[in-house]
């Protein structure tokens, strides 16, 4: 590339930081980035051999953020720039694949409404695996372009090399994102799909097969430890008991449009340009315009049918394609004239924009737990237990007050949870309600834990107060501190 295209992803790389990096440091976490930290604090034994299919996603990004936290620290802001720089790289993988199949005018698009785009932003930030999986998408959709490019050079007569190691990038990428979310299984599926209808249509010459097939097995060859827990907790634990709900029309309508995340006033323009550049594309390159057809509008889709016997669909499964329609985008804007390019591109971003501005938090958010950090500071491992009235609150104590782990800890699991599918990785002491009996501890001190508001998980379960009541007869409350949230109490016996 020449010294202009590198000018051009510095810009849209430095617009990337920018966005993705304004108050960083001042979110707080949420239970799914409590869960990452949890993992991220064991032993690299747990960690990679005896917790490696518990999750249904692999440990790897697991793994990456332990390594970084060792190197980084561990502030809020240190935490969050892994997935800010992980996510970052997918702009240059968007420039180059905007090259690919447009030119200059288009890859700069490509990049620069990356950039500030609302779903580049939100899973950008987050402690979870997205930003790893978006970065190795990203860097699997540049492949198969190449390689449809190529199939296409070598049908005219054209000589290409390289064939092979476009074939291992594309096949490592694809289960590295494997790896990282289980929803790669559905990409992959949807490549399948593409190859079909392009073969089928004439689009891709019937040797292009044979590629695709070598890539596929060594997809397949890359992914065995992936495979056998995915299919584990797909037929286990994903759909069954799981939090997500079924697909109302009215759901799969708010999800969707959490998809492709626009005010709603710029919706309809900013939809239609999208369908123009899918337009563009087929005319000008079948093959690539039907590959990006398919990611943006088959993810949905397909996700929507799977869910119909395993509930799966939401915003954040299927943001992928709200990462590729940025391509249909620029596709889009890219065909007008130089004048209109630039001023659509402009109402685009600052659409963009516009939606992220609430996004950001206005204050730094405290977290809910800085509550009981001074009584637990007193807690002593060798003669105090701690009761937490739900299983849910364990990955953030984990993190916050990972010493009480070391004495005794007893939970309670929700009722919506009672078959919490990460309970192994979890060191407390699962009670049930039903099968506490009056005072059954004799410890100097017993530390209450105690959710006054659930948020979303659940509402308070009465038979847990009971049962805690129950353990603490006999007891006198010594010291409570609480917010709207949380409640920690120290009962000792008289």
């Amino acid at each position: 590339m020449s010294g202009a295209d590198r000018g051009i992803i510095l810009l849209a790389m430095a617009l990337g930081a920018l966005s993705l990096g304004f108050r960083l440091g001042w979110q707080d976490l949420w239970w799914d980035e409590e869960v990452t930290l949890m993992f991220s604090r064991m032993s690299w034994r747990e960690l990679m051999v005896e917790h490696w299919g518990l999750d249904t996603h692999r440990p790897v990004y697991y793994a990456l953020q332990k390594l970084w936290n060792g190197v980084a620290g561990e502030s809020m802001l240190a935490l969050r720039a892994l997935p800010a720089l992980i996510t970052l790289l997918i702009v240059p993988v968007f420039y180059r694949i905007g090259r690919e199949i447009g030119g200059r005018p288009l890859a700069a698009l490509a990049a620069l409404l990356l950039a500030t785009a609302p779903m580049f932003v939100y899973q950008g930030r987050e402690l979870r695996m997205y930003c790893l999986l978006n970065l190795c998408l990203a860097l699997s959709l540049l492949f198969a372009i190449r390689l449809a490019r190529n199939a296409l050079a070598e049908r005219d007569g054209r000589e290409v090399a390289g064939n092979g190691l476009l074939v291992l990038g594309f096949s490592l990428s694809l289960a590295l994102a494997f790896y990282a979310q289980a929803i790669t299984a559905v990409v992959a599926v949807l490549y399948a799909l593409w190859v079909g209808l392009a073969l089928g249509l004439g689009i891709l010459p019937l040797r292009f097969l044979r590629v695709v097939l070598i890539g596929a097995g060594l997809f397949v060859l890359f992914s065995i430890p992936a495979i056998v827990p995915f299919f584990s907790h797909y037929t286990g634990t994903v759909g069954e008991n799981f939090w997500v709900p079924d697909p109302t029309p009215r759901y799969v309508y708010d999800q969707t449009l959490g998809t492709f995340p626009y005010p709603k006033w710029t919706k309809p323009p900013v939809y239609l340009l999208m369908i123009w550049g899918a337009w563009c594309l087929w005319r000008r390159q079948p093959a690539v315009g039907l590959l990006l057809l398919i990611l943006v509008a088959g993810l949905p889709a397909l996700l929507l049918l799977i869910s119909l016997s395993k509930p799966l669909f939401m915003t954040r499964v299927i943001a992928w394609s709200g990462f590729v329609s940025i391509l249909l985008l620029a596709a889009g804007l890219s065909v007008l004239p130089s004048l209109w390019r630039w001023v659509g591109a402009a109402l685009v971003t600052a659409a963009q924009f516009v939606h992220l501005a609430s996004f950001y938090p206005s204050t730094p958010e405290i977290s809910l737990y800085e509550i009981v950090t001074e009584a637990l500071d007193s807690f002593k491992t060798s003669s105090d237990i701690i009761i937490i009235d739900s299983l849910m609150r364990e990955p953030a104590l984990r993190w916050f007050h990972p010493d009480i782990f070391n004495g005794t800890a007893y939970s309670f699991p929700l009722e919506s949870h009672s078959t919490q599918f990460l309970s192994p990785a979890f060191k407390s002491i699962v009670l049930l309600p039903s099968e506490v009996g009056v005072g059954p501890f004799s410890a100097e001190r017993i530390f209450v834990l105690r959710s006054i508001d659930f948020g979303n998980y659940a509402p308070p379960n009465e038979d847990v107060q009971l049962a805690i009541e129950r353990i603490l007869v006999g007891r006198d409350l010594v010291e409570s501190a609480a917010n709207s949230r949380l409640k920690i109490e120290i009962y000792a016996l008289p």
